[in-house]
């Protein structure tokens, strides 16, 4: 691994913004298209190997009527070469449901690999700090569908 690059800073950002735009956007394409096929997913109650089974684990969040915003901070590459990127980054999400407005927060730790040409996620582990509170319940009750990929 040689130090990170303003070239491998911006790929690993490039990344893992498409991937948290297709959970906020109901993509479930556009979530596979981040991935190699032999990904893998990380969380707390266990591992998803393989594209097939990291779509298949958010299945049923992309079928909730809920909005979410899932907003990266602190971007760190902490190793990278001409084929691979370790990166790390803070998260913060904020959902919508029914009415009712929740937080959490948490870290991304990814290994990124160059396929043809394109960055993608490799190994994408998800450590979830602070689990979701309800913060607010909006005023006029409402709620909104998810935006960009849908109505």
């Amino acid at each position: 691994m040689i130090p990170p690059t303003t070239e491998s800073f911006a790929a690993a950002a490039s990344v893992l913004a498409a991937y948290c735009r297709s959970l906020d956007t109901g993509d479930l394409a556009g979530l596979r298209s981040v991935f190699t096929a032999d990904a893998e997913l990380v969380l707390a109650d266990g591992t998803a190997h393989g594209v097939d089974a990291i779509a298949a684990r958010y299945a049923p969040f992309f079928a909730s009527a809920r909005t979410s915003r899932h907003h990266l901070t602190n971007l760190e590459v902490l190793a990278a070469s001409d084929t691979e990127i370790e990166a790390s980054a803070y998260l913060l999400v904020v959902t919508e449901r029914a009415g009712n407005v929740s937080i959490a927060s948490g870290t991304y730790r990814d290994h990124l690999l160059r396929q043809d040409g394109a960055w993608l996620i490799q190994r994408k582990a998800i450590s979830m700090e602070v689990p979701f509170a309800r913060v607010a319940t909006r005023a006029d009750g409402g709620s909104h569908r998810r935006s960009g990929g849908g109505t």
